[in-house]
């Protein structure tokens, strides 16, 4: 493969997908990330067809093991980069022992061992985008642990981010409401934005170099407020 291969991890996943079709747009090569193999398959094709671009698929079930991604990352030539979309997204009601250790493997061992993993590599350029959700912001009866795993990661990445490595470019996008079927029907889902709007919005971050982007924007101003509620009025908002 050619230099800067983008790999897109929970390739189908809507913002993970619209962001593969872009970079492919642009003539990147791409190895995407996810557990369906069908699904993989059927992107992988269309991609190919459309735009004529190097396109492979790794399946790999992050719950269980992250060792093929992980051995991907460090071996494949070239520059690689990373866009980080994997994600399990349970409320607190559906815990028990075993999907808090997935969700913990996924949304923040997999993606902090990809992190670790991709800049051990020499390269001249490090670009990383990692999908986080505006819940690591203050945590909420209905799934403070899934907005914990997210947030963990955050910490992580902003002390990278402190380092100001040369060429190392770190863009955390705090998510709110995207138009996919985890959000139909959901409080609030009228403010969501399309897949595709997202992730435009991750890549001109990036290229911006900036740390951090709120998606849709307005999330910036709504979660301005949120964390800066005291707790007794925060309390009364736990049914949203």
């Amino acid at each position: 493969m050619k230099e800067n291969l983008w790999i897109v991890v929970g390739a189908t996943s809507a913002i993970a997908e619209a962001f593969a079709r872009m970079t492919a747009a642009e003539g990147a090569p791409l190895l995407l990330v996810a557990r369906n193999i069908e699904r993989l398959k059927v992107l992988q094709a269309d991609i190919r067809l459309r735009y004529k671009t190097p396109c492979d698929i790794l399946t790999c079930d992050l719950a269980k093991d992250s060792t093929p991604l992980l051995y991907a990352i460090e071996n494949l030539p070239g520059e690689v980069f990373l866009f980080l979309a994997q994600g399990l997204v349970l409320d607190n009601n559906a815990l028990d022992k075993h999907t808090i250790d997935n969700m913990l493997a996924v949304n923040s061992a997999s993606v902090i061992h990809s992190v670790h993993t991709c800049l051990q590599r020499a390269q001249n350029t490090q670009q990383i985008v990692f999908l986080s959700s505006v819940a690591g912001m203050r945590g909420r009866a209905r799934n403070s642990l899934y907005g914990g795993t997210k947030s963990a990661v955050e910490v992580y990445l902003q002390g990278l981010q402190q380092e100001s490595v040369k060429n190392r470019h770190i863009t955390i996008a705090r998510l709110g409401f995207i138009d996919t079927q985890n959000t139909f029907g959901l409080k609030g889902a009228a403010l969501a934005i399309s897949p595709k709007r997202a992730a435009r919005a991750c890549l001109d971050a990036l290229r911006r170099k900036k740390r951090m982007v709120y998606i849709p924007f307005f999330w910036r101003i709504i979660m301005g407020v949120i964390v800066r509620l005291p707790f007794g009025i925060f309390q009364r908002l736990r049914q949203l």
